[in-house]
Formats: structure tokens, sequence, C-alpha cells
């Protein structure tokens, strides 16, 4: 199960006769995602693997969401001690969208949106046209109220979604 797991994750079922808590620990432990004791009643399977799935994913989006966290504290923590450049740490890059046709105008609060015309209309009144369109409401870091956190090249980090 482990090495299975390792080259390419996917929920799996385990039926068995018997359910020892270590074997259960072990079986959990190995990467499945569902652990029936008594065999197989008919009609009980199918909502066994549908949950096994739901909780599959939501495990392994946890899990790929903690190993992307875990490489940005590191390269926060070696931007903090001069070991890493802060271009290192953006999360965040304009190339792809803009690649695509996308245009990135920051600084510029929308008013109102023209929706049979097709455009956006700023607080100074200047129109922009759109094929499709994407208002970004923007967020404000927090700055600890600590000693240095207002000196230069010191940068307020979150983590994208909040």
């Amino acid at each position: 199960m482990r090495a299975l797991n390792r080259n390419g994750p996917r929920p799996v079922v385990l039926f068995a006769e018997k359910g020892e808590p270590e074997q259960i620990e072990a079986a959990l432990e190995a990467g499945v995602a569902a652990y029936v004791v008594e065999g197989l009643v008919p009609g009980r399977a199918r909502p066994v693997i549908e949950v096994a799935i739901r909780c599959f994913r939501a495990h392994h989006a946890m899990r790929t969401e903690l190993d992307a966290t875990r490489a940005t504290l590191a390269a926060l923590s070696g931007y903090l001690v001069g070991e890493v450049e802060q271009a290192a740490l953006m999360t965040h890059f304009l190339a792809g969208p803009q690649a695509a046709g996308a245009r990135y105008r920051p600084g510029k609060p929308i008013a109102s949106l023209d929706l049979a015309a097709r455009c956006a209309v700023t607080g100074r009144g200047e129109r922009i046209a759109y094929d499709g369109c994407v208002l970004a409401t923007g967020s404000k870091s927090f700055r600890l109220p600590l000693p240095g956190a207002d000196l230069r090249g010191v940068i307020p980090w979150r983590r994208r979604g909040e």
C-alpha cells in the first residue's frame, strides 16, 4: 500500500473479516481510505466507496496544501536569515494570465459594471471594455506591531485564499 500510494495515490477500501485495532491502524497509516469489517453486504458497497473517495480527496488536498505551506515556510525562513532572495517568496505570478490575454489593472477601483455594454466603469469614470471580467477585491496584509516591522525589506506575507 505504501509503495502504491507513493507513486500514485488513490482511494482504497479494505474489506476484512476481522477488525483488530492494530490491523486497522496499520491499514490507515498505509493509506487505506476505508476499512470495512465483516465482509460486504449488498447495497452497502456504493456508499462506502463514495465516502472513501470523498475522504481520500479531502485528505489528498490537505496533504498537498501542507506540503506547499512547508515549502513556503522554508523559503520564508531562508529569506529571514538572508539565504533566499525575495523573489523566491512570490506565490502569485501574472505571466500566465497575461499570456492568455488578461490585463492587470491594480489600483483602479471599479464603481460599476455596465453588463449590456460589457464594460467596467472606474471610480473616475473611465470605461474599460471586456470580453470576460474578473474582479479581485484585494486584501490587506496585517503587520505585527513589533519593533522593526516597518523597516525597508520587511514584507507582509499571507497565504493564497486568505
